[in-house]
């Protein structure tokens, strides 16, 4: 397997397992907060990998549609957080970012 596609399978991995562990550990803690931002930067590895990879398709395909809709549900998610903003809203700001 060529070495984008070992990263981007790791990603997917650490992805899959800190987003679980994000889910069981008490909400707001500190553990949640360090797995969360562990799973943000496996899933921001994850999408700019998979803009990396095009030989499938032989350019865009609608994986890479995904991958854009991912990152910005991702990184708005994180930025709400970040942010805090609007004050009364936030949280269910982010809780509705994390589902998509």
């Amino acid at each position: 397997m060529h070495p984008l596609g070992v990263i981007h399978v790791a990603c997917a991995v650490l992805s899959l397992v800190l987003g679980a562990a994000v889910f069981a550990v008490t909400k707001g803690t500190r553990l949640h907060v360090w797995l969360g931002r562990g799973y943000v930067m496996g899933m921001v590895g994850l999408n700019v990998t998979a803009f990396l990879i095009y030989r499938l398709f032989g350019g865009f395909g609608p994986f890479h549609a995904l991958a854009i809709v991912s990152l910005v549900s991702v990184l708005a998610g994180y930025v709400t957080v970040r942010r805090r903003r609007p004050a009364r809203q936030w949280l269910v700001n982010h809780y509705r970012l994390k589902g998509w």
